[in-house]
């Protein structure tokens, strides 16, 4: 679904498509890594758009709360959003911090196996979080 269709479903839902709100889900269709709140409240007031730190924490709640957005919990224990528009889990370096996708069919694979046998054993709303942490190319060398 792209920002357009996405921001008529929650008009239609009767939600207000405020400037900022119209802002961040173009931002999290367009943008592919987990990014801070600090990081996206400096790129809000790059483009001119005036939001709060309060104001910023609640429209990623309601956008995490309508399956646009997710919370990423890096190693440092920072809280990260990413958009939520394919499952994927990252490698984060544990010296510099740059976060990279990992994209592996056969792993996605073996968790959806691994769910299924759960739900089989009663577990509901079953899913998972899994990341991994190592040293980026440039910080090894």
């Amino acid at each position: 679904m792209n920002s357009e269709n996405f921001l008529t479903q929650l008009q239609n839902q009767g939600y207000r498509i405020t400037r900022v709100r119209r802002w961040l889900v173009e931002f999290f269709h367009s943008f592919d890594s987990p990014v801070s709140v600090l990081d996206v409240l400096a790129r809000l007031k790059s483009g001119r758009i005036a939001a709060d730190k309060t104001t910023l924490y609640r429209e990623l709640a309601f956008l995490t709360d309508r399956g646009l957005t997710q919370e990423v919990k890096l190693p440092d224990g920072t809280i990260a959003y990413e958009s939520k528009l394919g499952h994927h889990h990252h490698v984060v370096c544990k010296n510099c911090g740059v976060v990279a996708h990992i994209e592996n069919e056969s792993l996605e694979d073996d968790l959806a196996q691994a769910e299924s046998q759960l739900k089989v054993k009663g577990f509901r709303d079953v899913e998972h979080e899994l990341g991994f942490v190592g040293l980026c190319a440039e910080c090894a060398s």
